[in-house]
């Protein structure tokens, strides 16, 4: 949803593993580039009631490090991971046309600790998390907390209750700047996602999604989208599939007293219906 309009979005990710008795070893590397396709222009209005032009700043996140898993139990291993990264935007005219660069450009450590595998029949497990320790590399405004404790999460739970029910919580959370470079948020996904299998061929399904954009200090904004959904998957043939969905989301403004007089305009809602026809061969 914060994606944009007209933007092109890489995310890649490469991943070894490699096996050592009850042991694993995993490096891994990412990388996220996010292209806005926008026009950097100077706002040099200082009437904003009558002009008011946003730059959406490109932005971009590189990652590397090493997961390390050991089996504590019967399929189930226990996980510590550790990732060194670099966060980034592109320049920007200020008010007065001078080209300058984004405050929060930073450097980050990432420690991890997490669960992998299935302890039981009926749930499998893939939870990852830990503290972000960041370097910012320009003058952060005031009011800014530097120090402050940031947490990246990326963690999916799946439950089968029965043989024809699954049931999969997902959570991601993690820090970006924002796209006008003038703050950054952290983006915060909860997931909950229900499926029924009536049969081989017919599925239904349910779901609830939260995705929340919590901006920090001096910024006041506090984004909440509330998604529920529904779906429908017929298959008619091993080759031959059919989708139906429905979406419905309802975005609020949970900061009342942002001083901005566009803070409403981030309030909206949407219905979003969507039909498939997938063949393979």
């Amino acid at each position: 949803m914060r994606d944009r309009r007209d933007a092109a979005i890489y995310r890649d990710s490469i991943k070894v593993t490699i096996p050592v008795g009850k042991w694993f070893f995993r490096p891994v590397f990412t990388s996220y580039v996010h292209d806005f396709q926008t026009e950097q222009i100077a706002n040099l209005k200082k009437n904003f009631d009558n002009f008011i032009y946003g730059n959406y700043i490109d932005r971009w996140d590189v990652s590397g490090g090493l997961d390390i898993g050991y089996e504590m139990f019967d399929k189930t291993k226990l996980v510590v991971g550790y990732r060194y990264g670099h966060q980034d935007q592109g320049t920007v005219p200020n008010s007065a046309g001078v080209i300058t660069e984004s405050p929060y450009i930073n450097n980050y450590q990432r420690f991890l600790l997490g669960v992998e595998g299935t302890p039981a029949p009926w749930v499998k497990l893939a939870v990852l998390a830990g503290p972000d320790v960041r370097d910012w590399q320009r003058v952060t405004p005031a009011g800014f907390d530097r120090g402050e404790t940031l947490w990246y999460v990326d963690a999916m739970v799946t439950l089968l209750p029965t043989k024809q029910d699954t049931i999969t919580f997902k959570m991601t959370r993690y820090e970006q700047p924002a796209f006008t470079s003038q703050s950054v948020y952290e983006d915060i996904k909860y997931d909950l996602v229900w499926r029924h299998k009536f049969s081989d061929k017919f599925t239904v399904g349910a779901g609830m999604t939260l995705y929340i954009g919590d901006w920090q200090d001096p910024v006041l904004r506090d984004d909440w989208i509330y998604t529920p959904s529904l779906m429908a998957s017929y298959a008619f043939s091993p080759n031959l599939t059919v989708d139906a969905s429905w979406a419905y989301d309802n975005a609020v403004n949970q900061v009342t007293s942002t001083p901005t007089n566009y803070a409403n305009g981030r309030e909206y809602t949407r219905n979003l219906v969507a039909a498939s026809l997938k063949y393979t061969f």
